[in-house]
């Protein structure tokens, strides 16, 4: 005979034992249980029974105690990202599929060890796959990414419907003068459920950009609630963040170049000060890609020969030697 033939047989087995309970348990409750087949008492039968009713009643009347957290015992110079990756609620398995959540593991979201092993077991030709597909699609500056909040989650959302109130958005410049992207900036948007409008969540955008007041003038004092000013909203925050960089490479291509000396600007780079090689010290006022006002060791003569395109300034700086 062969495993699979013991198996079936084995189940057939339990299948009847189960209807054999079953049956005998309905008996003990309407009162004819202990009977044999010949009317005498079975203490077979009453073992079963009473085993059964005792695990249907530790099970009904025990209560279920919560599951505890048990963390690890933290370093007191861990860094902080390993200390909330090791300190976080487990909150995250509800986000797998039911059907597979009992056997999926949370600890290599708590644990960077095991994270990193898990990745060194990754295949690494289709890791370097999914990476060069990501950052193709991120090298046109503006990208967006799914994200779950979990207090929605505490809410009892499913993943999926979670997923539709909040959304990321990722601004990476690239920096023409190192050949580089800069550091990335990131705007998360919150939808209300109740009126289905967009508001500013969390952003990284430098302060001197004013996201909130853009966000407000896109929906014209109203509730945003197309993508598509979505969109227009995010094409103007990343062209304002295009030409800050623009405009601090202009300048220190000057530097580079010995045209001007002594620079200094501010973080949006709209107010600059700097030197040229005939003594005379000027401080320039940008907006967008532009010199819009000028002035020479403190006066405003000769304002109209600077104002202008800033890509120009060097050649314009040329007629003061």
């Amino acid at each position: 005979m062969s495993d699979l033939d013991n198996l079936e047989k084995e189940i057939e087995e339990l299948e009847t034992k189960e209807k054999r309970l079953i049956q005998e348990l309905e008996n003990f409750r309407n009162g004819s249980i202990g009977l044999g087949p010949r009317g005498d008492f079975d203490s077979s039968a009453q073992n079963d029974v009473s085993y059964a009713l005792a695990e249907e009643t530790s099970i009904s009347r025990t209560p279920l105690k919560p599951r505890q957290l048990e963390l690890p015992e933290i370093p007191p110079d861990v860094p902080e990202d390993v200390y909330v990756l090791m300190t976080q609620k487990a909150v995250e398995l509800r986000m797998f599929d039911d059907e597979i959540a009992d056997i999926m593991s949370t600890d290599i979201l708590r644990s960077p060890s095991k994270r990193l092993h898990l990745l060194n077991k990754t295949s690494k030709s289709k890791l370097s796959g999914n990476v060069a597909s990501e950052n193709v699609l991120r090298m046109f500056g503006i990208s967006a990414f799914p994200l779950v909040d979990p207090s929605d989650l505490i809410d009892n959302e499913t993943p999926v419907k979670a997923a539709e109130n909040v959304i990321g958005l990722r601004l990476e410049v690239f920096n023409e003068r190192q050949r580089v992207f800069e550091k990335p900036h990131y705007i998360i948007l919150r939808r209300n459920p109740k009126n289905q409008a967009w508001s500013i969540f969390k952003h990284t955008v430098p302060v001197f950009i004013n996201i909130h007041g853009m966000f407000t003038k896109m929906g014209n004092g109203g509730p945003i609630t197309e993508q598509e000013d979505i969109y227009i909203f995010t094409r103007d925050v990343y062209t304002s963040l295009t030409e800050t960089c623009r405009r601090r490479c202009l300048l220190e291509d000057l530097v580079e170049a010995s045209v001007i000396s002594s620079l200094t600007m501010d973080a949006a780079c709209t107010i600059v000060t700097f030197s040229i090689a005939c003594g005379l010290h000027l401080k320039l006022q940008l907006r967008n890609l532009e010199v819009y006002a000028c002035s020479l060791n403190g006066t405003r003569q000769q304002e109209s020969l600077i104002t202008g395109p800033l890509a120009e300034l060097r050649h314009k700086l040329a007629t003061f030697h």
